[in-house]
């Protein structure tokens, strides 16, 4: 199991605790729950158990057992794996209606890695997001947890301004065996191509028609990917001439940032053949047809993908970018985890 896996998954269940009373033990509250037994047999050999019980104001990420990765595989040093599970332990208290009142949806907070001294500049700390609904968003927000640079993008503009689209959990199941055949920058792409980098109001995008420039515009050199925005009959809709989507709830309408939950995934047509593109000319009558040589060689112009799409569709290959991450040093354990950690902190309120 790959040790990323957990990305979107580890805050399955969230085994949040305050120690505001003395006394408390982690292993004996985490303990009434099977699911957490390897989590808890791990706090308990790297000694963290007892740190975590000594702490005033604590928040615990625990981790199901199906979620461990190869935490357990014994490849990996207690030190390394007590580092790891220190990123799970947030030196404060956080409940639902503290995440809910975060200050513009997020914060940045210390871990007990933090604290400890090892962790190399900023890597102890964790974003907590609150910007998504768990009604409508809850497996779009686990993409974006998924994609590092599509979660740091969104969140880096939603203090300035942005709208963002995020597909109904029903439109993200209908699109998943595309989505997981896309290329990793497909991917960020297509995520990106969900946020605009301003604040649109349902007022406004009723009243308003025209072209949306997208984050994924401003981040993918020399492509398009924007779409169109238009009201019918008080629906906003936006067509990509691939999907027509429709807006079916506010999640959130607060200057500068506004959420709409959208019928369907939005295909951008850089990545997937537009439904509007030009019919292929009617076959000449039978008297008119004439034979041609195909010359040595020659292959057809239609049948092959532009390089474009050859580079970031769905059946495209990375193997130029594959090819030069191989060619560097393959990350650490703890440095892998320290990027999966922040991650999966950064959703805890996504999936909450």
């Amino acid at each position: 199991m790959d040790l990323m896996r957990p990305l979107a998954v580890v805050v399955a269940l969230l085994a949040v605790w305050a120690a505001a009373a003395e006394g408390f033990d982690i292993l004996q509250i985490l303990g009434k729950q099977d699911e957490f037994s390897q989590f808890c047999k791990l706090l308990n050999e790297t000694h963290l158990a007892g740190d975590i019980n000594r702490d005033r104001t604590i928040t615990v990420l625990a981790v199901a057992n199906g979620d461990m990765g190869h935490l357990t595989s014994g490849h990996y040093s207690l030190g390394t794996i007590r580092h790891i599970l220190e990123l799970h332990v947030v030196a404060d208290y956080y409940d639902e209606k503290k995440l809910k009142q975060l200050s513009h949806g997020a914060t940045a907070a210390s871990t007990l890695f933090q604290r400890s001294g090892f962790a190399p500049g900023m890597a102890g700390y964790v974003n907590l997001t609150d910007l998504l609904s768990k009604k409508y968003c809850k497996s779009f927000a686990g993409l974006l947890a998924a994609d590092a640079k599509a979660f740091d993008t969104i969140n880096g503009t939603k203090d300035t301004a942005l709208t963002l689209f995020c597909p109904v959990d029903a439109a993200v199941a209908a699109f998943l065996p595309k989505f997981k055949n896309l290329t990793a920058k497909a991917k960020t792409a297509i995520l990106l191509y969900h946020a605009v980098p301003d604040y649109y109001s349902m007022q406004f995008l009723k009243s308003n028609k025209g072209e949306v420039t997208t984050l994924a515009t401003t981040s993918v050199a020399k492509k398009d990917y924007t779409y169109e925005a238009q009201t019918e009959a008080d629906t906003v809709t936006l067509d990509t001439t691939v999907t027509t989507s429709t807006i079916q709830a506010t999640v959130r309408d607060d200057d500068p940032l506004a959420i709409y939950a959208v019928s369907k995934f939005l295909q951008p047509k850089e990545l997937f053949k537009s439904k509007t593109k030009d019919l292929a000319p009617a076959p000449a009558p039978e008297g008119a047809k004439k034979k041609t040589k195909k010359k040595p060689g020659s292959t057809s112009t239609a049948a092959a993908p532009s390089g474009d799409e050859a580079a970031d569709g769905p059946a495209a290959d990375d193997s130029a970018d594959d090819a030069a991450d191989k060619a560097g040093a393959a990350p650490s354990p703890l440095v892998r985890w320290v990027t999966a950690v922040a991650t999966v902190a950064a959703v805890l309120a996504l999936v909450a």
